[in-house]
């Protein structure tokens, strides 16, 4: 009697099991997890630089980074507002506002203020001290959703990036799990408001930063990789293998040298799980309180550019217990806002000197 009620118990978990998989919300595929870096960089054996607070009273948390025509700092923020810091003493005006749940941010070519709303998907522009307007919230039949980055290219378009289709930002988790990776790379002209995908079918695209030649660098936060695109979306290299799902990227005042950040470290269950659907299907299922979140990953990396090469250094940040959203240098400095998904993430924007490293 024991030994049938527990096979019938048995027969219920699996039929609950393979109902669960089949009416799971996700379709997800199989990948292979890119190997760490082959040269053994980690971020606990990295150089180190500790940062301090830069500006600690803005009225929103913030996200992207930009440097305006006049040497300010242009920080995006969740309010809707766009503060200009003043990268020496730290004192901040608005320079924009009317937005709304700001993350990407760029100066463009004439001054205009460029951002993208990540909730709603829009692209959005303001003149200095104005208030924002809708540019772009479709490309073609496509309604845009969970914008993340801008960048202005040398021609005077626009790149920006949206991280998933059809998804938005609370839908972090199961984008994750299903992998199949529908980020988009947009190119849009002020001139001409016409606008138009250069590539499709991306891993959780992220950041974005425009070359001197046009080249896009481009953030696959999900395969923990940094992609190299032409202007016209062609796929020209890419670096994987990093220790974390890839925020943000701006340029260097240096020529050939760019910054990214990492959100959080790899998922040991994301990776884990890459060859099980069937696993990643029941995980789908699990209640927010128990699902794996963002964990704190105080780390960035400098990507080198030289032709189709792409060369990482990995520096570890002390003095701030948070992962950064953004990393912007100029002059010598460094300059991080926090991840507003990581814990330890604040209202403040930090600097760390890194002149000769």
């Amino acid at each position: 009697m024991i030994r049938r009620i527990a096979g019938l118990a048995l027969l219920g978990l699996g039929l609950g099991a393979a109902g669960l998989i089949a009416l799971s919300p996700i379709d997800p595929v199989t990948w292979q997890p890119p190997p760490p870096l082959a040269d053994g960089q980690t971020c606990a054996t990295a150089p180190r630089v500790t940062v301090r607070v830069l500006a600690s009273d803005l009225p929103g948390k913030p996200d992207g980074l930009a440097f305006d025509g006049a040497g300010r700092l242009l920080v995006a923020m969740a309010n809707g507002e766009v503060a200009a810091v003043d990268p020496a003493s730290g004192a901040w005006t608005i320079a924009a506002r009317g937005g709304g749940f700001l993350t990407g941010l760029a100066d463009g070519l004439d001054g205009t203020i460029y951002a993208v709303d990540e909730r709603t998907g829009a692209l959005l522009a303001a003149p200095p001290g104005g208030a924002f307007r809708r540019m772009l919230d479709r490309v073609g039949s496509t309604r845009l959703s969970w914008t993340n980055d801008v960048t202005a290219m040398p021609d005077g378009s626009i790149a920006f990036t949206t991280t998933a289709t059809g998804r938005s930002l609370d839908d972090f988790y199961h984008e994750v799990l299903e992998h199949r990776g529908s980020g988009l790379l947009v190119r849009y002209d002020p001139a001409s408001g016409k606008a138009r995908v250069l590539a499709r079918g991306l891993a959780m695209t992220n950041g974005v930063a425009a070359m001197p030649d046009g080249n896009l660098l481009v953030a696959e936060s999900a395969i923990y990789a940094v992609s190299l695109f032409s202007p016209e979306g062609e796929r020209l290299a890419q670096l994987t293998g990093l220790p974390g799902f890839t925020g943000n990227i701006r340029a260097s005042d240096r020529a050939g040298r760019y910054w990214v950040t990492l959100l959080s470290p790899r998922s040991p269950i994301v990776d884990g799980t890459a060859p099980y659907s069937a696993v990643r299907r029941l995980l789908a299922w699990l209640p927010a309180a128990m699902r794996p979140g963002p964990q704190p990953l105080p780390c960035v990396v400098e990507i080198t550019r030289e032709a189709r090469s792409l060369t990482p250094r990995l520096l570890a940040i002390d003095g701030a217990r948070t992962a950064f959203s953004t990393a912007i240098e100029r002059d010598g400095r460094l300059y991080l806002s926090p991840a507003s998904i990581a814990p330890g993430s604040t209202a403040a924007i930090y600097v760390a000197d890194i002149a000769g490293r």
